[in-house]
């Protein structure tokens, strides 16, 4: 079992390297909500061909590259992927802020989709090798509070850019802050099975991928966990990405304005619940395994209503700590959703 190899420093720095790396995935990719009217008034889009040519391409691709990118994780180097996954989307970040045409512009976030697909996978395989089971809910925590960093320094850092500087600047300094990291995570990332000897796992090297695919669809825990998780995407991404407009159009904020007091109110909201669910899904699960589901089903019933509130007021206030809320409740999900992910994708049967 690899994570016995790792004392409690090393394993910190690994996680936090993987923190990082997270971070800026979840700050490349939510940049563009915070800069969107200046998009469509340069080149003179609709709402409908936003979503079309710039988050629909985006959203594609990310869906499409997970599973390819998964499955390479699976039999190759995890730590080569995650670092040639995060060159490319960081570039294709600074393509966005050179784009000439909506095309450009549409291509480089398919490419900033693809390069991001590889994150979660790899990223999350590695945490299950770095951490015993007892540690994983609160390892993905760090990796789900990664989510209001990013969002933080997309939302501020880029609304304060985009406000001073046009929508162009905010893409490259968000693609440029990705290079550092990327030497840094190069020189502490290890792949663990490098380490004890073990260049692929044996099961999975013997079974073809679609074998492997059959067998987790013949579990009805794991078809669950993948229907809950799409049904989270819609109501965590949707809303959130959209949320920056709302209060420029409904609360009368101008660009900087809606990035300088949502970026906090997404910040606050998704450490406080990333932490929150991390630390009562180790506790929980322990003494009863059923909480891996039972939390994040909770998560989501209590953000319900925080939503409908948050997005049908006309208070400034009111949203931020309604959306603050909402955010909160689905952020605690997170975490025991992808530990209740690795205990069903075992060889066992939840």
């Amino acid at each position: 079992m690899h994570h016995e190899s790792f004392s409690n420093r090393h394993r910190f720095f690994l996680i936090a390297t993987l923190f990082l790396i997270s971070t800026l995935s979840y700050a490349d990719r939510n940049v563009l909500s915070v800069v969107v009217e200046g998009i469509k008034q340069e080149f003179h889009l609709s709402d409908t061909l936003v979503g079309l040519l710039i988050g629909g391409p985006f959203a594609i691709l990310f869906a499409l590259f997970g599973i390819p990118i998964a499955r390479l994780a699976d039999l190759y180097n995890r730590k080569s992927i995650l670092l040639l996954c995060l060159f490319v989307w960081s570039c294709a970040t600074l393509l966005c802020g050179l784009a000439g045409t909506v095309w450009m512009l549409a291509l480089s976030r398919m490419l900033v989709g693809a390069g991001e697909a590889g994150a979660a996978p790899t990223s999350h395989s590695l945490v299950a090798d770095y951490c015993s089971p007892a540690q994983r809910s609160r390892a993905y925590s760090a990796l789900t509070a990664s989510a209001a960093i990013g969002g933080f320094l997309a939302l501020a850092g880029g609304g304060f850019i985009a406000g001073h500087y046009g929508w162009r600047s905010a893409f490259l300094v968000m693609g440029a802050a990705s290079l550092p990291v990327l030497v840094l995570a190069a020189r502490i990332l290890i792949e663990p099975r490098n380490r004890s000897g073990e260049a692929v796992d044996e099961r999975t090297g013997s079974t073809h991928w679609l074998d492997q695919l059959w067998a987790l669809a013949a579990k009805r825990s794991y078809v669950l966990l993948a229907t809950g998780l799409t049904i989270y995407g819609f109501v965590a991404y949707g809303p959130l990405l959209l949320a920056p407009t709302y209060l420029i159009r409904v609360l009368g904020a101008d660009v900087f304005q809606a990035g300088l007091v949502f970026g906090p109110a997404l910040g606050l909201g998704t450490l406080a619940g990333s932490f929150l669910g991390g630390l009562l899904g180790d506790r929980l699960v322990q003494r009863n395994p059923l909480w891996l589901v039972r939390i994040p089903s909770l998560g989501l019933l209590a953000a319900l209503p925080a939503g409908l509130a948050a997005f049908t007021t006309s208070s400034m206030k009111t949203f931020l700590l309604t959306c603050s809320l909402m955010v909160a409740m689905l952020s605690a999900c997170l975490p025991v959703i992808f530990a209740a992910v690795q205990a069903v994708c075992g060889s066992g049967i939840m």
